[in-house]
């Protein structure tokens, strides 16, 4: 067989299922109707906090919008906030429900019936209360938010003055209404009080911050960016790409997936059908030890991987509950071992997948959940289990397996 002939027929091949892919993929983006796609909240945001306070001043649950799984994708958010029947009175609330609207908006806001008649329905600076600059067509839609926040104050402790100097940029928006992005970055000079130099002098990080740097006389400076891309090719199933932070739970802090942690590069598949919510959670973390061991040397830090899967049920309207389970793996040694595959199955028990590799990895598993008495009261709760081995659990021989952890709280929210 004359050996050009084999490259070039396998050339020929391959070119034909490429294209007959992009023709499939083709349709599929321009058949399938989709949710118009956006950013989400922020997480720990008064945004955010807010939309908890009515969902407890509500009273019941709302299969549209998990309680549970944060942030909230600010389309479910109007959807949720239009649906809303609680009966306000309080003009805070008021105040609140429309700014809310106005945080979570995805598209220009209608102008053409203001009381004003200079008032122009497309208008681009100030469109949105929300919103400094919005830019806008139909084929896409752009938000830009920049913002500072200074703060000046003075300690016992400390001679010097206390400060927070932060200059920010906000973009987001979506493309035809079917790919929603999002890009925010910081940069930060601070002063901090006593207590919080003693934690970072002993652990070497400061919440929400990577790489931090000296800044003057005993202050600090550091850079903070996140961005991602979300679409939903169904109705039933939103994909998310990107640089972010995720929580699992109803309370400020969570044991399964909190926030406190620092930023982290993943992909997030949120399946919703009915009462049910399904998150599959791809992550890749960084091991920020080695900053604490030798904190004058800077090197590649080490990599830790982290899949998980939650179910998340609303049984009755007063009533959600969730079960959780999650791996985690690393590269301490940095030979390059990068992500393993056989956890990337979305449908699958990993203690299963962890006993066939030979029991290397850690597991962790939990239940959340959140009962809403009645308008204004929710109790919720957590417990976590890490290491589960049952055997020595019964036979009390000490082993470092079978940690656990539980929290119980309650949100009162009064109009």
């Amino acid at each position: 067989m004359n050996s050009h002939i084999f490259p070039l027929q396998f050339f020929r091949i391959f070119e034909k299922f490429i294209s007959r892919l992009a023709v499939l993929l083709f349709a599929l983006c321009s058949t399938v109707s989709v949710l118009a796609q956006s950013a989400y909240t922020r997480t720990g945001s008064y945004n955010e906090q807010a939309i908890m306070r009515l969902m407890v001043m509500e009273g019941k649950g709302n299969a549209g919008l998990a309680s549970d799984i944060r942030p909230y994708p600010t389309a479910s958010v109007t959807a949720w906030l239009d649906s809303l029947n609680y009966p306000v009175r309080n003009r805070t609330t008021k105040y609140n429900i429309q700014w809310l609207k106005y945080e979570n908006a995805i598209s220009p806001l209608d102008h053409s019936e203001a009381d004003t008649p200079e008032a122009n329905p497309k208008r681009r600076l100030f469109n949105n209360p929300a919103k400094l600059i919005v830019l806008s067509n139909d084929k896409a839609y752009l938000a830009i938010n920049p913002g500072f926040d200074f703060s000046l104050g003075m300690s016992r402790e400390e001679e010097l003055p206390l400060f927070v100097n932060t200059r920010m940029l906000e973009l987001e928006g979506n493309i035809a209404g079917k790919v929603g992005f999002y890009s925010r970055v910081e940069e930060t000079q601070l002063r901090l009080a006593r207590h919080e130099q003693q934690f970072f002098g002993r652990w070497r990080v400061l919440p929400g911050a990577h790489l931090v740097k000296p800044y003057r006389t005993r202050g600090y400076d550091y850079l903070t960016a996140t961005g991602y891309i979300t679409y939903s090719p169904i109705k039933e199933i939103m994909l998310q790409f990107g640089q972010d932070r995720n929580i699992i739970g109803n309370g400020m802090r969570s044991l399964l997936l909190s926030d406190f942690a620092l930023d982290y590069p993943f992909l997030k598949i949120h399946t919703r059908v009915g009462k049910f919510d399904y998150v599959n959670l791809y992550a890749r973390l960084t091991d920020s030890y080695s900053r604490i061991t030798n904190p004058r040397q800077y090197r590649l830090l080490p990599a830790k991987y982290y899949a998980m899967h939650y179910l998340s049920v609303q049984i009755k309207p007063s009533w959600r509950i969730g079960l959780f389970e999650a791996v985690m793996f690393h590269d301490n040694n940095l030979t390059g071992k990068g992500f393993d595959v056989s956890y990337l199955n979305p449908v699958i028990l990993y203690r299963a997948i962890e006993h066939q590799r030979g029991d290397p990895d850690k597991m962790t598993v939990g239940l959340n959940t959140q009962y809403r008495a009645a308008p204004g009261c929710a109790f919720y709760g957590q417990f976590l289990l890490n290491e589960f081995r049952f055997n020595d659990l019964i036979n009390r021989t000490g082993s470092h397996a079978n940690k656990y952890g539980w929290q119980l709280g309650m949100h009162l929210a009064g109009d």
